[in-house]
């Protein structure tokens, strides 16, 4: 058996990322993830325990992580951050904009090119 784990990375230090991250993949219901401490770090892990798991099955997983951080950054560009410093979501591209506000760094896919971001 094997576990593949996810983390957000945190704005200010805490787990409080990581568990809405967790909350956006289960309310999509197509995998289920278990949270985990180590070093008072919120992890996130599935396991990978089937005889017939496939790279594309992991790869489904993957993506379904990557979706509930899309989630969330879109969560986030809705509250954004106060009246006067309004963004503007079709201005930004959305791997920037997370990366640059810190919500994720996305680990390279099987087949990406160097430095490619989708």
């Amino acid at each position: 058996m094997s576990a593949a784990t996810a983390r957000a990375r945190s704005i200010n230090g805490t787990n409080h990322e990581n568990k809405m991250l967790l909350e956006k993949i289960h309310d999509r219901k197509k995998i289920f993830m278990s949270p985990c401490e180590v070093n008072e770090r919120y992890i996130l892990r599935f396991a990978i325990c089937g005889r017939l798991t496939e790279i594309s099955d992991i790869l489904f997983a993957w993506r379904e992580v990557l979706a509930g951080l899309d989630a969330m950054i879109d969560e986030a560009t809705k509250i954004c951050v106060d009246e006067e410093q309004q963004l503007d979501k079709d201005a930004l591209d959305d791997a920037a904009w997370a990366e640059e506000h810190c919500l994720v760094k996305r680990l390279p896919l099987p087949g990406d090119k160097p430095n490619e971001i989708r």
